[in-house]
């Protein structure tokens, strides 16, 4: 059942930036500062509701893909999620600041923040952030 549209708080901004500060340093890895986790984090510092709440605990890459396989891979999670939360999918080159992204890496699928240029996703890397040109998203949603 999906829940009501989310609604950004007015200062989205600063909080999309804080977020990013408090992490900037932070060593990718799983369960922590991965593409999900990351991108749920950055989603509850501006809308206030915490994506990740409904999967379990992991911190190892081979639980992290048990999870992904058991939502019927990435993509399929992806638009679960969106699904759930009433996330009105987007094509890529319509996605604007703060919204959510599905992008190929050269690690594979991410997902990833559209940044506050509206330029570059936003994705974990192996210490704080990476930013990719938003033209190589191939799915984006609407976040509030």
């Amino acid at each position: 059942m999906a829940t009501a549209m989310l609604i950004r708080f007015q200062d989205w901004e600063t909080r999309l930036l804080d977020a990013m500060e408090a992490t900037k340093d932070v060593l990718c890895q799983y369960g922590d500062h991965d593409c999900c986790k990351s991108a749920a984090r950055l989603i509850h510092a501006m809308t206030g509701v915490d994506f990740s709440a409904d999967f379990p605990p992991y911190a190892q890459r081979k639980k992290a893909f048990r999870i992904i396989a058991r939502n019927g891979g990435f993509e399929r999670m992806l638009e679960s999620i969106a699904t759930k939360y009433n996330l009105e999918e987007v094509p890529p080159t319509m996605a604007r600041r703060g919204d959510p992204v599905m992008v190929q890496t050269e690690r594979g699928m991410a997902a990833g923040i559209v940044d506050l240029t509206g330029k570059r996703i936003i994705i974990p890397a192996g210490r704080g952030w990476a930013f990719i040109s938003v033209q190589h998203a191939s799915r984006a949603w609407r976040l509030g």
